[in-house]
């Protein structure tokens, strides 16, 4: 079995994914094209382009099933590449445009979206990492083709609807938790971008400071060019409390890390899944985490604080969490582990 998977913004998460594919089904020779995960605007729509150009030899070797990620231009690049035209196409949704925060130009997202949409279409078997991702896709696309003036076909949803399901990414099992520390420590582990709430964070951090909470943090999440000024603010406001700070590229590292905390926080805009959550969750950490997203379909109310559009109000709240968190047990995640999920992937390129 030749499998070819496309990645066409190759973000941590798909790449974890794609390492996962080659690590637990080795019996598949697997074909691993990328591009990087940057000026998205370009890479939405023109990424076709790069793969058909820049990988021509690779994609004319002749597979038996393509599993492309939903940015992946599948259809433009069918037509550049006929060789790949009739190959079995699993299209895997790790994120969608209908839900994503409005950070970048209209012009972008509609691209985007309109891409999606043709993908999921053209596909034989759609997946979603989670339900949340999944609904959101076939509700935003719905809600957008009804605003398309005139000749949209009819029945374009219960089409994707009926080749979709919901698969999980998986995640290697982390390394428990010993024990409590003395002084709480809450791990941060999400990018710092606009979607990830890092002003949230922030805030949270000023509200537990006015309680007099005593707390210490890891911060780990990723950095790029543009980096928030809360990030900043943090460095400089709690630089006393941070014990490990910056993004930690070596596994066995991160992991000893995450299980040295108390406390996964999330002040998330955007999650479809929550690779970093799942992780933290796995190694004992008790989730603090937002009741919206894809959070209420993967965590018990336990583990949610009410979202608010008052800043200071959400931060209460997830405060009010945090100070109690010592109360609750970790959940368990073993769900999300590759030796559960495997078989259900190797099963979809049968």
């Amino acid at each position: 079995m030749k499998v070819l998977i496309l990645s066409a913004y190759n973000a941590v998460s798909h790449s974890l994914l794609n390492k996962g594919l080659e690590k637990h089904l080795s019996e598949i020779d697997f074909t691993v094209l990328t591009l990087p995960a940057r000026y998205f605007a370009w890479r939405a729509r023109g990424n076709s382009l790069s793969f058909a150009y820049e990988f021509a030899d690779e994609l004319k070797r002749g597979y038996d099933h393509i599993f492309a990620t939903s940015l992946t231009d599948i259809t433009a690049l069918r037509g550049l590449v006929p060789e790949i035209a009739q190959i079995p196409l699993t299209v895997y949704f790790h994120e969608n445009q209908f839900e994503y925060p409005e950070s970048r130009s209209e012009h972008t997202n509609i691209e985007a979206k309109i891409v999606s949409i043709y993908n999921a279409l053209a596909a034989d078997k759609v997946l979603f990492n989670t339900e949340y991702n999944m609904n959101s896709f076939l509700d935003g696309a719905g809600v957008f083709l009804r605003k398309m003036p005139d000749h949209v076909p009819c029945g374009l949803i219960k089409e994707m609807q009926s080749k979709s399901e919901v698969l999980s990414v998986p995640i290697e099992k982390m390394k428990k938790r010993s024990s409590a520390n003395s002084v709480p420590v809450i791990l941060w582990n999400h990018r710092w971008e606009y979607d990830k709430g890092p002003e949230g964070f922030l805030n949270v951090l000023d509200e537990l400071s006015r309680r007099d909470f005593d707390f210490r943090l890891n911060i780990l999440g990723q950095t790029f060019r543009q980096v928030p000024d809360s990030y900043k603010q943090i460095k400089d406001k709690f630089s006393e409390k941070i014990l490990k700070s910056g993004y930690i590229e070596d596994r066995i590292v991160y992991n000893d890390i995450v299980a040295e905390s108390d406390i996964i926080i999330s002040t998330s805009l955007h999650d479809f899944q929550g690779l970093s959550v799942i992780e933290g969750a796995d190694a004992g950490c008790i989730p603090v985490l937002p009741d919206r997203l894809a959070y209420p379909y993967l965590f018990s109310k336990d583990y949610l604080y009410a979202s608010s559009k008052d800043s200071a109000v959400e931060a209460s709240n997830c405060a009010d969490k945090i100070i109690n968190a010592a109360e609750q047990k970790a959940p368990d995640m073993s769900y999300f582990h590759w030796e559960n999920l495997k078989d259900k992937y190797r099963e979809l390129f049968k």
